[in-house]
């Protein structure tokens, strides 16, 4: 709770109260257009799109009331693990705009890619069943999550061409070098005062060509932005959603030579930065 100590309780609690009242509205098809959302992540069926969004915005209010929960309780407990499970669920609602940029990568034909902050492996999994040249290395620092991915790994029979290890970035051998590095969803467990470091890690382990891509939420007005940013603040070892502006800023500090900016929502709540080394 140090995090928001300069707010005030009821302040905090009107704002969850609302944010709850806000996503069950959303829920509502003419209250926030979903068959326009449909369109723009038109990359299945627009009747699939409005269900899965649907749910979205349901996850979207357990997390909210999860929220209130906690601030009850005055923090006592730690937010994610208690919220952890739908903030997990809603955040696979932006795998299909993350599919496209990664779709797009051009690697050598024996490319090597570096998913930071990995999970499941879902989607180096799904790069390297399209691409049988290539190979890659998942990192996370979650026990439970490598255990998966290497399961999974091996159920895909992709285990020769892709590992997966428990650990940071500072676990990496200095020796390996990488044609893509992604980091989705995951910048919000980097302090800003060591971003830049995290950056010039990034930039030492890419081939020269190589691309860094990074997916996350931006500091924005948008209701859903500014509900993961008081749930993150309310957690230890998360920070808020940062602004775009400041990521490519610092990209820009440590090396990058080229990045550019995609928005991946029709509010440009979630961006993709790919940068160029």
């Amino acid at each position: 709770m140090n995090k928001v100590s300069g707010v005030s309780h009821e302040n905090l609690e009107a704002f969850v109260r609302a944010g709850v009242e806000l996503h069950v509205l959303g829920q509502r098809e003419d209250r926030y257009e979903l068959k326009g959302w449909a369109r723009f992540l038109s990359y299945e069926s627009e009747v699939a799109t409005v269900g899965r969004l649907r749910e979205t915005y349901r996850l979207d209010c357990q997390v909210w009331a999860e929220s209130a929960d906690i601030l009850r309780d005055g923090g006592s407990a730690n937010p994610l693990e208690r919220a952890g499970p739908a903030v997990s669920a809603a955040s696979h609602a932006l795998d299909d705009c993350i599919t496209p940029v990664l779709e797009a990568l051009v690697l050598p034909i024996t490319g090597r890619i570096l998913d930071v902050g990995c999970g499941d492996c879902g989607h180096l999994l799904s790069v390297l069943g399209k691409h049988p040249d290539w190979s890659g290395v998942g990192l996370d620092m979650d026990p439970s999550v490598v255990h998966i991915a290497n399961e999974e790994a091996r159920k895909n029979d992709l285990s020769h061409r892709m590992r997966v290890i428990l650990g940071t970035l500072s676990d990496i051998d200095d020796q390996e070098q990488f044609d893509a590095i992604l980091g989705l969803q995951m910048i919000y467990y980097v302090a800003p005062a060591v971003r830049m470091d995290f950056f010039q890690r990034i930039h030492e382990l890419l081939n020269n060509g190589g691309a860094f891509i990074l997916v996350f939420l931006t500091a924005s007005r948008d209701p859903m932005t500014a509900q993961y940013s008081l749930l993150f603040r309310l957690s230890d070892g998360l920070w808020p959603p940062p602004a775009s502006a400041d990521i490519v800023s610092e990209l820009e500090q440590v090396g990058f030579s080229q990045t550019e900016t995609r928005s991946l929502t029709p509010g440009g709540s979630a961006v993709a930065v790919v940068a160029h080394k």
